[in-house]
């Protein structure tokens, strides 16, 4: 074996490091995300040097240096600065405008577009400078620099003499935005369509609205059968989901009232100063992500394009090419051969060690990562964020490949559990149904977490490891009064 590989080799097996995702994003997203921290330093969240990403079949896992992610905490005091934490919003906003701005330029057509090689070369840049900027400000509000912030909230609550209930409660409207956000609007554009008849042109355009729907598909007549799909579902149900946005009105009104109620306690200014924070934070956090998640489905329509004028499969461009490949293919018409393809849907490596990148596919990515040391003794514990405790089956859910989402859409039923790496936008078919949800990452201004809260059911973030160990069918008892998830019976799988 080469010498870079066991260099590598040691210092995976020298090194801690945190697991911090499992998602099935292609090649060329990851690829992205390495490049994002190196060109936003400054912006807290962005200091990582030494971290990487394996595929296995299409999933990627993230893991962190652990050392690295503990000066993530040093970032929370940040934001407890007011004119820090303004000017940090701020320029989350701008970075939020050029989205819209790409959004507005790139609409969804029913046919793919005509384009050139300097103009897709543009829009390369264009996509690659503004991705960049959304996820720079989006690690911001990871659980390592946001959670701090909230333990600080609990600890001031803490020295009042509440009872549990009345502390449950401030916690819930202390820490939650409740505000008409993009998932509320979409969820009242959507009850608007389901009065009408349906057409392609109500769907295209609530998708150039609301382009995160769909993040993974990758022709105009899958997301027309999505959406069809979704609206012979919904047509049925429309009281109910007039009764949930109702019912969300008054939660938001419920809201104010209780955040006005903190004055009657101790330390008032501090809590709300740390209130508004959270709350802001949480909500940003959101947006971010609808934005980039929005941009990934515009930019796809383009790979469609030009997987046909350079007779590359497009599954193979996306989920298989770095940045720079796809650059080399469009300038020199360079292609990968078919024995690296044939890897790298096995498996890769995409490292950064002390910001240098290293790129490693096949036999040897898959043997590298067994010098991971990962000890799960089936023990599952993270953040609680949003009390609770039931005993209900699992029901895992993939949210960014679509197909099998909205399989598990059909599926699930009332008092089934979400398990899942991270919840995406797209949750509202199945949310009102779910007896709780628990989530491989995120913190406690992660969507999950907020989501869990509005809707008033325990949640469980930042386990690690919940969709590794659990599987479809397992009874679990789920305590997220403590942060404790328990196999109670095992689904029999029969081989």
């Amino acid at each position: 074996m080469s010498n870079e590989y066991e260099k590598i080799k040691k210092w995976i097996q020298r090194n801690d490091f945190d697991f911090i995702f499992r998602e099935n994003y292609p090649l060329f997203t990851i690829d992205l995300l390495f490049n994002s921290p190196r060109v936003h330093r400054g912006i807290p969240g962005n200091h990582h040097k030494n971290y990487f990403f394996y595929s296995k079949n299409g999933e990627v896992c993230a893991y962190y240096f652990t050392k690295e992610i503990q000066k993530s905490k040093e970032n929370s005091e940040k934001f407890l600065k007011i004119n820090f934490a303004k000017r940090h919003f701020k320029n989350s906003k701008k970075i939020q405008q050029l989205y819209y701005k790409f959004l507005s330029a790139y609409r969804t057509e029913e046919r793919s577009p005509e384009i050139s090689r300097k103009e897709f070369l543009s829009l390369l840049n264009k996509y690659w400078r503004i991705y960049s900027d959304l996820m720079a400000y989006f690690r911001s509000s990871r659980p390592e620099i946001v959670d701090p912030i909230i333990f600080k909230l609990e600890n001031e609550l803490s020295k009042n003499n509440l009872s549990l209930t009345k502390y449950k409660i401030l916690i819930r409207y202390l820490t939650t935005p409740f505000n008409f956000d993009e998932i509320r609007l979409e969820q009242i554009d959507w009850l608007k369509i389901l009065n009408k008849k349906p057409s392609k042109e109500f769907y295209i355009k609530h998708l150039n609205k609301y382009p995160w729907l769909l993040p993974n598909f990758y022709n105009i007549s899958e997301i027309i059968s999505s959406l069809n799909l979704r609206f012979k579902r919904d047509v049925r149900k429309k009281i109910k989901i007039r009764k949930e946005i109702e019912k969300y009105k008054y939660e938001v009104n419920k809201a104010k009232e209780i955040r006005l109620s903190v004055k009657e306690i101790k330390n008032f200014k501090e809590l709300n100063k740390l209130s508004k924070l959270i709350i802001k934070l949480g909500s940003d956090r959101l947006s971010l992500k609808c934005c980039w998640t929005g941009l990934n489905h515009i930019i796809r329509r383009f790979f469609i394009k030009m997987s046909d004028v350079y007779n590359v499969p497009v599954e193979n461009l996306v989920r298989y090419y770095q940045y720079n490949e796809i650059i080399d293919l469009i300038k020199n018409n360079v292609k990968l051969k078919n024995d690296e393809i044939k890897k790298r849907k096995n498996a890769y490596l995409l490292i950064s060690k002390n910001d240098k990148k290293i790129f490693i596919s096949g036999y040897d990515a898959n043997k590298l990562i067994s010098y991971l040391s990962r000890d799960y003794n089936n023990k599952i514990k993270g953040l609680s964020a949003s009390y609770g405790f039931v005993e209900v089956k699992v029901k895992i859910i993939n949210f960014t490949d679509i197909k099998k989402f909205n399989k598990s859409v059909t599926e699930f039923k009332v008092g089934d559990i979400i398990v899942s790496g991270m919840t995406q936008p797209n949750i509202m078919p199945i949310i009102s149904k779910a007896a709780a949800i628990i989530t491989d990452q995120g913190g406690l201004t992660s969507h999950a977490a907020i989501i869990s809260r509005e809707f008033n059911i325990p949640c469980i973030v930042g386990t690690k490891i919940a969709t590794q160990v659990l599987r479809d069918g397992d009874l679990i008892e789920v305590d997220a009064n403590k942060g404790i998830v328990k196999i109670l019976k095992r689904r029999i799988i029969i081989k």
